[in-house]
């Protein structure tokens, strides 16, 4: 299948995103970052609005052509191969720096120390993970079957708790739905007819919404779960709701302004992104290490925030993330084990 580079120039951008979202976050200073200043800070709100959305709802759609070619059975031990597996590989290396870091070390602390770091590492493959079992699990039923499971669904998970990254996962879900039928229902097709008037419709939107995103609109902050401290709040349905309007009108325009930019984009640098969005995965998981590893415990003398040194900070992971996956890729027993891609 031909890639979609509208959508690799899209996902370069999300993780672009996520790197600079990061590096504002724990590479701006101790004193930043305990404050929680990073939350007011209007790139990283902009980042945040859409950034996770935007690949989730990309995978989405890249999904619906794997279970077109595929058994439910086959698809979902492929999931497990390309995104569990990875995580548990690569849990080895934060299990190792927190056993470094404990004092006293016994041998019942390693089994405890890795599952603890399996359960909440690299949140957003575990999303894509459960995503898709929920997706081979109800695809292929009659409409309205479908219709009345996703529903009873999105009722439920507004009173799961949102432990253990649960909160995370429930946000991500409409959007790995919506991306798959987006695909499934070839509504692409009837947005690119004016894709201007809509870019429009959907940018205002966004541009307009955005004004009241504020600190409960980060699902970090807030959650998803109406039940919150063994009370039931309702009000959180809309801050769950408003969340999920501005985070699909933030990653359609994007979409949309690619699309109708890409011709114009110089070929040098479009060779560039396109490059760096087809291997998101591995720079995903290598950026991560670089963050929790190294930008954190490296930026703690940093007194004052400045978008330079982030900008600085992002550019040195990047490079770094892009060359490590580049090296992964290399061979091809790495390449499966790491970033659970076919031999």
């Amino acid at each position: 299948m031909k890639r979609n580079q509208t959508l690799d120039i899209a996902k370069a951008l999300a993780i672009v995103s996520v790197i600079m979202g990061h590096a504002i976050q724990f590479g701006s200073g101790e004193a930043y970052l305990d404050s929680e200043l990073y939350l007011n800070n209007p790139v990283f709100k902009f980042i945040y609005s859409f950034h996770m959305p935007l690949f989730m709802l990309i995978s989405g759609y890249l999904f619906a052509f794997s279970i077109e070619k595929d058994t439910k059975k086959n698809i979902f031990k492929q999931r497990i191969k390309s995104l569990v597996i990875p995580i548990f590989i690569w849990a080895l290396i934060p299990t190792t720096q927190k056993l470094c870091k404990m004092n006293d070390v016994s041998l019942i602390d390693l089994p405890i120390k890795y599952v603890g770091t399996i359960l909440f590492y690299l949140w957003f493959l575990w999303s894509l993970f459960y995503n898709s079992v929920i997706l081979i699990a109800l695809n292929g039923g009659g409409k309205n079957k479908q219709i009345i499971s996703y529903g009873v669904i999105f009722v439920i998970m507004f009173f799961i708790p949102d432990s253990f990254n649960l909160a995370l996962y429930k946000f991500m879900l409409p959007y790995f739905l919506l991306g798959f039928y987006f695909n499934k229902l070839h509504l692409v097709s009837i947005i690119t007819l004016k894709p201007i008037v809509i870019l429009g419709i959907c940018a205002i939107s966004y541009i307009y919404m955005m004004q009241y995103y504020n600190y409960e609109a980060y699902i970090y902050t807030s959650g998803y779960s109406v039940i919150q401290n063994g009370f039931m709040d309702l009000s959180q349905i809309r801050i769950d709701l408003y969340r999920f309007i501005v985070g699909l009108l933030g990653s359609l325009s994007i979409i949309l302004t690619i699309d109708v930019c890409i011709s114009i984009i110089p070929s040098f640098i479009k060779t560039i992104i396109l490059f760096i969005g087809k291997h998101t995965l591995g720079i995903y998981i290598v950026s991560d290490l670089c963050t929790s590893m190294l930008l954190y415990g490296s930026t703690t003398i940093i007194t004052k925030h400045h978008f330079g040194v982030n900008t600085i900070e992002m550019v040195i992971i990047l490079l770094f993330s892009t060359m490590m996956t580049v090296l992964i890729n290399k061979n091809k027993f790495t390449r499966k084990l790491l970033l659970g891609a076919k031999a």
